[in-house]
Order: structure tokens, then C-alpha cells, then sequence
């Protein structure tokens, strides 16, 4: 069902909560081996933290 996703670029938009959609599709992608591009609303986290500590690592396009 799934192609080959291994180094290829998703844009998930709406992935800002843990208990969404969005964040459960950018999880599976990642671990695919997707490139993941994440976009919400803010830059915060619902508990305050920053994307980037969220992910451990992260590029800025």
C-alpha cells in the first residue's frame, strides 16, 4: 500500500497538537524515513517548548 517514502519531503500542515491527525502522520512518515516539514500556527508547543526540542534536531528552510 505504502510507495517508497524513504528520503523523500512531506509538508504536514495542522500538526501542532500531539493528539492530532496531523502530528500522527508526520510520526509515521519520520519513521518511514520522510523528510518532514511541519507547520502550524506557532512556533510554540501547547507546553511551551520549541519545535525544535520537541524534534532534537532541525533545519531551517
Amino acid at each position: 500500500m505504502y510507495q517508497d517514502l524513504k528520503g523523500k519531503v512531506a509538508l504536514i500542515t495542522g500538526s501542532g497538537k500531539k493528539t492530532g491527525i496531523g502530528y500522527a502522520i508526520a510520526g509515521k512518515l519520520a519513521s518511514m524515513g520522510t523528510h518532514i516539514i511541519m507547520a502550524d500556527l506557532g512556533s510554540l508547543l501547547p507546553d511551551g517548548r520549541q519545535w525544535e526540542e520537541m524534534l532534537g534536531l532541525s533545519r531551517e528552510l
